[in-house]
């Protein structure tokens, strides 16, 4: 017999700097990987929004939000605040507060508004760089803007990665990335893998709902070679 309503709230703070923007949220069944809930839009009022939702007792959920900061009606990394928030399975009759910050946008909050995934590899280097650190900055080639950086740690001769839901609908992207072969955290000619490659997909159609698009790209270590990468890390 259940105690009562299951309670999700997801709430905010600091988010002054959007005032006044709309705020749209998504409920995601990630074992399911359906969208269990379209919460009704809010605004963001003295730096603040809070949405309730009832949830199903048992599941994990993914929280897909963003702030439409051009008033577009589109989810876009790179011109909109996008966040996305894990939450582990609540009790029945139990509540939960999901607190979103605004400092730590993620770009999987646009997968359920029709955004496509990023698959990048990078192979065939002429030095091994496991175990140094590689930088990427995607970038959307219509306008050269910078949407995304990412980082991490090299385990193996090949780099692989992927940029969840940061692909908007009708758009290339270029990925520059370098590994800082020697541990400066800056992209020189003496780091000597330098990269860069811009996709020869674009992402398909924009269709409300979570597509599952991935469009691949591969970064080769010999004919991706471009020391003008280092642009991208000044």
């Amino acid at each position: 017999m259940s105690s009562g309503p299951t309670t999700l709230v997801v709430a905010s703070t600091n988010f002054t700097a959007v005032e006044g923007k709309t705020v749209k949220l998504s409920l995601v069944d990630t074992a399911a990987n359906k969208i269990e809930q379209t919460a009704t839009p809010t605004t963001v009022s003295a730096g603040k929004f809070t949405f309730t939702l009832d949830v199903k007792s048992g599941t994990k959920y993914r929280v897909d939000l963003y702030a439409d900061d051009d008033a577009d009606g589109h989810c876009q990394v790179g011109v909109d605040h996008v966040y996305a928030v894990d939450v582990m399975d609540i009790a029945d009759g139990g509540s939960m507060t999901a607190n979103v910050d605004f400092n730590s946008q993620d770009s999987r909050g646009c997968l359920s508004y029709g955004a496509s995934s990023l698959h990048v590899t990078a192979t065939s280097f002429s030095a091994d760089p496991t175990g140094k650190v590689y930088r990427a900055a995607i970038i959307r080639t219509s306008g050269g803007v910078d949407v995304a950086d990412r980082q991490g740690a090299v385990l193996s001769p090949t780099i692989d990665f992927t940029w969840e839901g940061g692909m908007y609908p009708g758009n290339f992207y270029r990925v520059d990335l370098y590994v800082d072969m020697n541990g400066d955290t800056h992209c020189t000619v003496a780091d000597g893998l330098i990269f860069s490659r811009a996709s020869l997909a674009e992402p398909g159609p924009e269709v409300d709902g979570l597509t599952g698009d991935v469009v691949p790209l591969m970064i080769d270590g010999t004919r991706d070679v471009n020391t003008a990468a280092c642009a991208s890390f000044h």
